[in-house]
């Protein structure tokens, strides 16, 4: 007889304006709509390849931790998957 069991995960608020899921181990940006917000693009709409350059060359500093975050990629149908899976 085989056992499964659900993973427990929490999204904790990081208050700096970033979300951290502690399954994943990823961080993501609460404003959903950042690429506007911070003046990168007029209206927040872009093409994948102009949303990957931006996503590429983000660095957002989280000042609790004193610390810049710059390693941001966007997901990939891949990425949604294994998320889908570990919940």
């Amino acid at each position: 007889m085989g056992l499964t069991g659900a993973a427990q995960a929490a999204l904790h608020d990081r208050d700096v304006g970033l979300i951290y899921d502690d399954l994943l181990d990823i961080a993501w940006l609460q404003d959903l709509n950042y690429a506007q917000t911070s003046g990168y693009d007029a209206d927040g709409l872009m093409t994948r390849d102009n949303a990957v350059t931006w996503a590429g060359g983000l660095s957002y500093y989280d000042s609790v931790r004193a610390a810049t975050c710059d390693d941001w990629r966007l997901p990939t149908s891949l990425n949604l998957e294994k998320a889908v899976d570990r919940y």
